[in-house]
């Protein structure tokens, strides 16, 4: 079982914080994201939903490619930095037998999120929210941490701004590892030139709520 302890943080100045990066991490790709919430009845198994995420990246050699995620999860936020048992799977698109190689996988793509969506909504599953991202992601590598990087990503989320997203895979959540990651965070956060007043501990979804 793995978990995804992250944190993120409002950003202010976007330039100074992406030259920080660049800096500091090996940069990864850009990419743009739709997520789309799917609800069900049952709760207690979905308690955030099942998120379908349509991702694509350009890598830093220009190659291009489109992805699917499905995600669910259990979510909490200590102090600020957010704990979930995460589960996700990756939908891969089948193209036509006339097509093949990546470029048919990525044209089908939409085709399989729509496939996806339609099982969602047999399964007694009701569509939410949909949020939409697009940015820059790194790979930072702390020296001697116990962990094994830190993913970081620079995103403008549309109808609320700039946020830098830390994210470690942990293998538990126990208060050793959860204080260990958080202290990891924190210095990247202060490599990225941004204070922890300016951390956001409500999840994406209650603001995006909230918005007029």
């Amino acid at each position: 079982m793995a978990y995804e302890i992250e944190l993120k943080a409002w950003v202010d100045d976007v330039d100074a914080t992406t030259t920080r990066m660049n800096n500091a991490a090996e940069f990864l790709f850009v990419y743009t994201k739709e997520d789309v919430y799917w609800y069900s009845k049952d709760t207690a198994a979905f308690p955030s939903g099942v998120r379908l995420r349509t991702e694509s990246r350009t890598f830093k050699t220009g190659a291009a490619e489109t992805c699917l995620f499905v995600t669910y999860k259990t979510k909490e936020t200590r102090d600020g930095i957010e704990i979930n048992d995460e589960k996700e799977f990756r939908i891969t698109a089948l193209p036509d037998e006339a097509a093949s190689g990546k470029a048919a996988l990525d044209a089908a793509a939409p085709e399989a999120a729509a496939a996806f969506e339609t099982f969602l909504a047999l399964a007694g599953f009701t569509a939410g929210f949909t949020k939409k991202k697009a940015g820059q992601c790194w790979r930072f590598k702390p020296a001697g941490a116990a962990f094994p990087g830190i993913t970081a990503e620079l995103s403008l989320i549309e109808g609320l701004g700039y946020f830098l997203e830390l994210e470690i895979i942990a293998p538990d959540d126990t208060p050793a590892t959860v204080n260990a990651a958080r202290e990891a965070l924190l210095s990247l956060l202060k490599t990225a030139g941004i204070p922890p007043s300016r951390i956001e501990s409500r999840y994406y979804s209650e603001m995006l709520v909230s918005c007029p």
